[in-house]
Parts: C-alpha cells; sequence; structure tokens
C-alpha cells in the first residue's frame, strides 16, 4: 500500500516520482470516506496547490450534496471510476439544462465529460459511493468557484434537503 501524506481529514496528496492507483487504493480512500461525518474524500495527484494542473481522485457518497457552481476561467474533466451519477448542467437562472447519466467505462452511461467554459453544474450521485478522477486547471483559488443564489449553502441542511427533493422530482 502507497504511503498517502494527509493534508486535511478530507484531503490527502501523493508524492512519488511516479504514482499509479489500483483497486487497494481506491479501497482504502473509501475506507477513509466512512470514516469522516463528510463522507467524502480526495487523493490529490498534484505537488501543490499552485500545480498547474490538478489531477484528483474523488469519493463521495450517495445523495451528497454537490453545490452547484462553476469556474472562473477552468475547464473540468471527469472520468468515472466507480458508481453512477448524473452530471447536472444548469442555465444561468438555475433551470436544469441537460442532465447526463454517468457510470464507468465498462456501464452502460457516459464515463468522461468535460466541460469548456463557466456552466453552472453539479453531480447527482446514485450509487452507495462514486468514485471519479477530476482533472482542471491549476492553481487553486477558492474564488475561482462561484456558487449561485440559487442553490443554498452546504451550511443550510434544511434547504439543501427541500433543494435535493426538488433537483430529484425534476
Amino acid at each position: 500500500m502507497k504511503k498517502f501524506k494527509e493534508f486535511s481529514k478530507e484531503v490527502a496528496y501523493l508524492f512519488e516520482d511516479y504514482n499509479y492507483i489500483d483497486k487497494a487504493d481506491i479501497k482504502y480512500l473509501i475506507q477513509r470516506a466512512e470514516n469522516l461525518k463528510s463522507k467524502k474524500y480526495r487523493l490529490c495527484m498534484h505537488q501543490n496547490f499552485e500545480s498547474p494542473v490538478h489531477e484528483m481522485f474523488i469519493v463521495h457518497p450517495k445523495n451528497m450534496y454537490v453545490r452547484p457552481h462553476k469556474h472562473e476561467g477552468k475547464s473540468e474533466s471527469l472520468i468515472v471510476i466507480s458508481g453512477n451519477a448524473e452530471y447536472i448542467i444548469f442555465k444561468e437562472n438555475g433551470e436544469i439544462e441537460n442532465r447526463i447519466p454517468l457510470s464507468p467505462y465498462n456501464g452502460k452511461e457516459k464515463f468522461f465529460i468535460k466541460i469548456n467554459k463557466n456552466l453552472y453544474h453539479s453531480i447527482n450521485i446514485l450509487s452507495e459511493w462514486f468514485i471519479f478522477l477530476e482533472i482542471t486547471k491549476g492553481p487553486f483559488n477558492r474564488q475561482d468557484t462561484i456558487f449561485p443564489d440559487w442553490a443554498p449553502s452546504s451550511e443550510d441542511s434544511i434547504e439543501v434537503k427541500k433543494y435535493m427533493e426538488n433537483l430529484n422530482k425534476l
């Protein structure tokens, strides 16, 4: 087993001359997520926040709220490793423009998606765990992520519950 360097409870880095991930590592990431209140975990393959390319294996649990957002001046790619989800693209006013079903390469749905411009998007997790590789341009800067007024903050659990119920009805 590789030695991950913990950056926080939810984030680890893998600093080697060359990196690879196998099924045992994915199981480890899920175990880490299971033991956290947030139930989410990410393994960064890039060196640090300033890296020009960010590559992250991300684990999310079923029904996790991924607040709709967009990124200033950045594209974003997602490759499904395990599980099922919907990638949701929104219009500026919050209406759903498209729902793209996602599953691994050997599944029935899309396994790769790339957004080339600033579009509001989110992920609706349908399986017990959804594991994916996300690739985007660095450096990381929180101000590059824009959250719309029509999507509740993650901290507002009552509004998040209402939002998720409504999202799943549409």
